[in-house]
């Protein structure tokens, strides 16, 4: 750890000189100060970055056609607000009746923390005829899937990734 803080404070004297910081004309305590502060401003972005790549556990890329690693049942809600979305409609309106009865049966979803770990949030993909063509799917996301579920994305396409920002 201590290794790693001293690393830091090296690279912060060097990105200070080649922005055009001048060390030569301050004392050495106040450039050491400087130093520091910006050592731990970059430590706790790092640690910030770190923390919402780890939220991004399992399964990122999702194929269509392709197993799931963490497939859940739909709960009836979910259901709802996906038969909501314009490609929902669609989905139903091609659909046999014997489907339509049970629409569960249109999708499969993964379980994905896109927030935190106590957030649970899905990846659907439809189940033909809920798709755009041959090899072609339909994806949602949906947020807070267990208590008051959003459909935030909508999209077609033959994979679906995630990514941390």
């Amino acid at each position: 750890m201590i290794g790693a803080f001293f690393d830091g404070y090296r690279e912060t004297l060097e990105v200070c000189r080649m922005l055009g910081v001048e060390f030569t004309r301050m004392s050495s305590v106040r450039r050491t100060a400087i130093a520091l502060v910006l050592t731990v401003i970059a430590a706790e972005i790092s640690t910030a970055q770190g923390q919402k790549a780890l939220s991004l556990d399992g399964q990122i890329t999702f194929y269509e056609g392709q197993p799931l690693q963490r497939s859940v049942p739909l709960s009836a809600d979910v259901v709802r607000v996906l038969l909501e979305t314009k490609a929902g409609k669609q989905g139903m309106e091609q659909a046999a009746k014997s489907k339509r009865t049970n629409a569960a049966q249109l999708f499969r979803a993964a379980e994905v923390h896109l927030g935190g770990p106590d957030e649970i949030d899905l990846v659907v993909i439809g189940i033909p005829p809920m798709g755009l063509a041959a090899d072609m799917g339909w994806f949602w996301v949906v947020h807070s899937a267990r208590k008051n579920p959003k459909v935030i994305l909508s999209v077609g396409g033959d994979s679906l990734e995630l990514m941390a920002s």
